[in-house]
């Protein structure tokens, strides 16, 4: 947890400008993720970090990070039907857009 407050120091030292952007886009991405096939629920995002959990139709999360991974997107496994997506300084709307495409391709 150490490392994770020095990150948010250094952004709230440097780069308080951009939260707003990175929340903004957070909140873009989970009303996308939202409408996918094979996800059950996603969780308010309320910061700069969306949580949602896959339908039992789904791959399971393990599966499903490793398959993006393939595609070239980074994302957390959360659980074991859980993901977790974070926007910050090095996500803009271009990596949010090829993470949509991503989940479609393996969840659609």
């Amino acid at each position: 947890s150490g490392i994770a407050a020095a990150m948010c120091l250094h952004a709230l030292d440097h780069h308080v400008e951009r939260l707003a952007g990175d929340h903004a886009l957070a909140a873009s991405l989970a009303g996308r993720i939202a409408a996918l096939p094979g996800v059950a629920r996603v969780l308010p995002a309320e910061t700069n970090i969306v949580i949602f959990d896959l339908a039992d139709t789904a791959p399971d999360a393990a599966t499903l990070c490793q398959l993006l991974r393939d595609d070239g997107v980074r994302v957390s496994q959360f659980g074991p039907r859980r993901v977790r997506v974070v926007t910050h300084l090095d996500v803009d709307a271009a990596a949010g857009d090829a993470l949509i495409a991503a989940l479609e391709r393996r969840l659609g």
